[in-house]
């Protein structure tokens, strides 16, 4: 075969892949416009450069309006399948909560300081003492106690010659100052009574693993899955719909691409479309060489 036959159609490859190939690179480069004295080349800097602004609030709109709009989200994280992944991520945490030896006090002190630590258990030893404290004294204990007395009294002497003496009036004389007893002995040194055992049921709670607490939560009939869903439902339906709209996803997405580097953005740009970008240069040889073969015809 004759060469000078193939050389048109070859020559006419070779300027399309080059044409394309140059047209395909003009998308990134230059980074920066170019000056010959004071007049700027045209077509300086690349399509992407140049137009970075306009790209980056073409996708966010983009993704914002059309992709990850708030009803999308808010369905797809109902959906059954993240429903069924959130099921298997809570029973494998709860296994691990099982195993953990790791005690209360020890956990805590990992997030914050001991000293934090011990000023936070006392005032929780103090709170506890106090509610205790005021509800027993709304109890009133010394009317409960003094009635008791005078039922053990009157019991005591029913039927004997003592009856005649320790009358109804007698018991009931005795009645208010019993009480009042009672009373002002729980206001003046209840607290200082209930506060050691406070003290000492929650220093032994805070001493306890993570694992015992764990197994004697799922021991009960409390079910820590329903409980975790129920709270993501209701989060899901009544909560994340008004933070999505604060949000405002069209403007993050664009500012996060305006603020990336160009050869970033051109890296994020090939990541996804190099095949196609190839295709065109591709495309250009062959539209070239069967240009050359029609050359040859005509």
């Amino acid at each position: 075969m004759n060469l000078s036959i193939l050389a048109g159609p070859i020559l006419g490859a070779a300027i399309g892949y080059c044409t394309n190939y140059i047209a395909v690179k003009m998308m990134f480069r230059p980074l920066k416009p170019v000056y010959i004295g004071k007049h700027k080349l045209p077509y300086t800097p690349g399509i992407i450069p140049k137009g970075k602004g306009r790209l980056a609030k073409a996708i966010g709109s983009a993704v914002g309006t059309n992709l990850l709009t708030t009803e999308s989200l808010v369905e797809h994280l109902s959906s059954n399948d993240i429903r069924e992944s959130l099921k298997d991520q809570i029973h494998q945490t709860v296994i691990d909560l099982e195993n953990n030896d790791t005690s209360l006090k020890e956990l805590t002190i990992e997030f914050i300081s001991e000293s934090q630590y011990e000023t936070s258990l006392s005032t929780m030893k103090e709170t506890i003492t106090d509610k205790i404290t005021n509800k027993v004294t709304e109890m009133n204990v010394g009317d409960i106690i003094a009635k008791q007395v005078v039922e053990a009294i009157s019991d005591k002497v029913k039927g004997t010659l003592l009856a005649m003496m320790v009358n109804d009036s007698l018991l009931n004389s005795i009645l208010d100052p019993i009480a009042s007893a009672v009373n002002t002995y729980i206001e003046e040194h209840g607290q200082e009574m209930i506060e050691p055992g406070v003290s000492s049921e929650c220093d032994a709670f805070m001493a306890q693993s993570v694992g015992d607490i764990t197994k004697k939560v799922t021991a009960t009939s409390i079910s820590i899955n329903d409980i975790v869903l129920k709270i993501y439902d209701s989060f899901v339906s009544t909560k994340l719909e008004s933070i999505l709209n604060k949000l405002d996803i069209a403007a993050i997405v664009e500012k996060k691409i305006d603020d990336m580097d160009v050869l970033e953005l051109e890296a994020l740009v090939l990541s996804v479309m190099k095949k196609e970008l190839n295709a065109i240069v591709n495309l250009g040889a062959l539209i070239g060489f069967i240009l050359g073969l029609i050359n040859l015809l005509f």
